[in-house]
C-alpha cells in the first residue's frame, strides 16, 4: 500500500477516534427522530395531505415512507449537515496547529502540500460518509414509519413539484447522493480554507458558519427572491433538481461543476495562505 493511502487511513483513524466526529451522526439521528414526530402530528399530516390533494393525487398512495424521507432530508441536510462538516473541516488542520502537534507531523519527510492534500481528502471522505448517512437514515426512518409507496415531492422555491411510482421514486432518492456529497464537499472546502488562516479553529468555525447562515437567511427573505440564483444556498440545494420531471441534465451538470469549483477554490485559497504562513512550533 502506498504511503499516501496509509496517511489518509491514519488521518481517518485520528478523525474517528474523536468523540465529536461521531456526535454529528448521533445528533442527526436525534434531529430526524424529532422531525419525524413533528411530521406525524395531525396538523402536519393534514398539511401534507392537502398538498398532495392539490396535485389531484391519492394521499393513501403518496403519503409514503419515500415522501416522508424527502421531507426529513429537506430540513436536515442544509443545516445540520453543513454544521457538522464545518466543525470537522475547521478543526482537522487548525486543531493540529493550535495543539502544537503539527510539528510532530513535520518531523517525518513530508511536505506541507502533502499534509494539506491528505487532510482535505479526509474532510471529503467525511462529507461523503455524512451525505450517505443522511440519505440512508432519512429513507430508513420514512419507511419504518410509513412503509413503501409512491413518492411525492414539492420544492416551491426550486419550482419542483413531481410524483413517481415506488421504483422510480426510490432510484431518484438514491440519485440525490452525488449532489448531496458535492454540496457538503463545497462546505468542507469553505471551512478548510478558513482553517488555513492564522486564526484559532473556533474563530474559523464561527466565520464559516456565519457565511453559511447569512447566505441562508438572505436567501429566505422574499425581497431577495430575484437574487436567489446568485446565492450559495441555491447551489447547496441543487439536489432538489434530481426530483424534477424530466431531469434537467444540463442544470445538474452545471451545478455539480460549480460545487466542485467552490470546493477546489476553498482548498486552493487555504493552501496559498498556509504555504506563506509562519507556523510556530
Amino acid at each position: 500500500m502506498s504511503p499516501f493511502v496509509l496517511q489518509i487511513r491514519w488521518e481517518l483513524k485520528k478523525l474517528f477516534s474523536r468523540k465529536r466526529t461521531h456526535l454529528g451522526f448521533f445528533l442527526l439521528l436525534l434531529a430526524e427522530g424529532a422531525l419525524l414526530w413533528v411530521l406525524s402530528l395531525p396538523q402536519s399530516d393534514a398539511d401534507l395531505v392537502r398538498l398532495i390533494g392539490k396535485s389531484r393525487l391519492s394521499p393513501e398512495s403518496y403519503l409514503s415512507g419515500f415522501t416522508l424521507g424527502v421531507e426529513l432530508m429537506k430540513w436536515t441536510s442544509s443545516t445540520l449537515g453543513s454544521l457538522f462538516v464545518i466543525l470537522v473541516a475547521t478543526d482537522i488542520l487548525g486543531g493540529e496547529v493550535e495543539e502544537r502537534t503539527y510539528r510532530m507531523i513535520r518531523c517525518r519527510p513530508i511536505t506541507r502540500n502533502r499534509v494539506l492534500v491528505v487532510k482535505f481528502l479526509t474532510c471529503l471522505v467525511y462529507a461523503a460518509m455524512l451525505a450517505g448517512f443522511l440519505v440512508l437514515s432519512t429513507i430508513a426512518f420514512g419507511l419504518l414509519f410509513r412503509g413503501p409507496g409512491s413518492l411525492f415531492v414539492s420544492f416551491p422555491s426550486q419550482s419542483v413539484v413531481a410524483w413517481f411510482p415506488p421504483t422510480t421514486g426510490f432510484l431518484r432518492y438514491l440519485a440525490v447522493l452525488p449532489l448531496m456529497f458535492l454540496g457538503l464537499g463545497s462546505v468542507a472546502g469553505l471551512g478548510f480554507g478558513f482553517s488555513c488562516f492564522p486564526m484559532k479553529p473556533a474563530t474559523a468555525t464561527v466565520v464559516s458558519l456565519g457565511i453559511v447562515l447569512l447566505d441562508s437567511v438572505l436567501w429566505n427573505i422574499p425581497y431577495f427572491a430575484s437574487l436567489r440564483p446568485w446565492f450559495l444556498t441555491t447551489r447547496w440545494l441543487a439536489w432538489h433538481q434530481v426530483f424534477a420531471d424530466p431531469l434537467p441534465w444540463s442544470e445538474l451538470f452545471r451545478e455539480a461543476g460549480f460545487l466542485t469549483l467552490l470546493s477546489a477554490a476553498g482548498f486552493l485559497g487555504g493552501r496559498w495562505i498556509f504555504l506563506r504562513r509562519e507556523v510556530t512550533p
